[in-house]
């Protein structure tokens, strides 16, 4: 009997290809985990602006001024937000050109059409119609995504993005990798090496109540597939579901695991609390404390996959999950301090943590505007990437990327 998977037997590794290096040459491996988040992505950015320049100066004085993340990360990943970061960085892009994308991107999709939708949308959006039009985030995407598909040259490295299917209520976890199981038709179905990236980044992105649903074929003369943000299948901070991704037998990529061989490094959009008194629920309307709730889901579930990813792993400089159980970092798991490497970076949206942490003040209600997902005026823009790059320079160090990952 063959001791390669049917996945592994399906695909023949063609290393002459970056992406098929990066996912099947041996060595050590890297994974780079996006949290979602809306436009507070750019936090992520200018923490992975700081991790890009970090790794940049590792490089030979020749490869110095060509040098992107997509060099260094077998896959780059993500939710939403993240996923949209996760696709422009694995085509190649700079950190740098994707913070000019969200200057970009944000203002248009985060923005009221005129005359009566506009109207509508303002008025009531979130509680009975979504606030933007998804159409918006689809055009732009389109103009620069083009007709590429997920079997795309342009992907140098593994891509990873994940979604919530609501019409066969599972989570998806979809990837570049042509020894997944559906990558070539089975059954019927599309194969999913012809899935448009930018219809795969806008499922992952359609947040609920900000954005309506997006259909996927995928099957032909059957209903399409309707799907909403990985976050909502609780794939917010997606690390976890990309380690039990390129550790599975059937999906083909059997990486190894331990801490010479396996890094993760994920990137948050900002930390805080959603704090409400039990005043301001009692005079909250239903339709309001359930979207409050679901927020406030995502978030314990995002900061559960930390925890859980830094108790399995060996940290650099771990984070207090809290203060009973201190980072987790710690744990006795039979087989020494950590089965991979494991490094979280994120920023506070605390206003005292934001001060004492990162010097940075600002008063109650700026903070309380640094906290949505949707705004997008240009003096919120700038302190978000204000704070990301202060977060990166605090936080990123150089021995977080050991030299066995070089």
């Amino acid at each position: 009997m063959s001791s390669f998977s049917e996945a592994e037997q399906r695909y023949a590794p063609v290393l002459s290809r970056a992406r098929d290096r990066h996912l099947f040459a041996p060595g050590p491996k890297r994974v780079l985990a996006l949290d979602g988040g809306g436009i507070r992505g750019l936090i992520s950015l200018g923490i992975l602006l700081k991790i890009e320049s970090t790794l940049r100066a590792r490089r030979p004085p020749g490869e110095r001024d060509t040098f992107v993340l997509s060099d260094y990360f077998d896959l780059i990943c993500g939710t939403s937000t993240g996923s949209i970061i996760a696709a422009w960085l694995a085509r190649g892009n700079s950190v740098r050109s994707t913070i000019e994308l969200y200057n970009s991107l944000g203002p248009k999709v985060f923005s009221y059409p005129s005359g009566a939708e506009g109207a509508v949308r303002r008025t009531l959006g979130l509680v009975i119609v979504s606030r933007f039009n998804a159409n918006v985030l689809k055009s732009e995407l389109l103009s620069r995504l083009r007709d590429e598909t997920l079997d795309s040259d342009a992907l140098v490295t593994g891509l990873g993005v994940t979604a919530k299917r609501m019409d066969s209520g599972s989570a998806w976890v979809l990837t570049n990798n042509p020894r997944a199981p559906y990558w070539a038709s089975l059954g019927g179905s599309f194969p999913n090496r012809d899935y448009k990236l930018s219809d795969v980044v806008r499922a992952s992105a359609a947040a609920p109540a900000y954005f309506d649903h997006v259909e996927v074929q995928i099957e032909p003369g059957k209903d399409p597939g309707a799907f909403m943000d990985g976050a909502v299948a609780g794939l917010n901070n997606p690390s976890l579901a990309f380690l039990q991704y390129v550790l599975s037998p059937n999906l083909g990529l059997r990486w190894r695991c331990s801490p010479d061989d396996l890094l993760i490094v994920n990137v948050g959009t900002g930390r805080f609390r959603n704090r409400h008194s039990a005043r301001s629920l009692s005079r909250m309307r239903a339709v309001e404390r359930a979207l409050h709730s679901l927020a406030g889901s995502i978030s314990d579930v995002s900061h559960a996959t930390t925890a859980t990813m830094q108790a399995l792993a060996r940290t650099q400089d771990a984070a207090v999950i809290n203060s009973e159980v201190g980072t987790l970092n710690d744990l006795d798991l039979g087989h020494g301090a950590g089965l991979f490497r494991y490094q979280r970076y994120d920023a506070p949206l605390d206003q005292a943590l934001l001060q004492s942490a990162l010097r940075l003040e600002y008063t109650d209600g700026v903070v309380r505007r640094l906290h949505r997902l949707d705004n997008a005026e240009q003096a919120n823009l700038d302190r978000l990437n204000r704070i990301g790059v202060v977060a990166g320079e605090a936080f990123v160090k150089p021995h977080h990327f050991p030299g066995a990952f070089d």
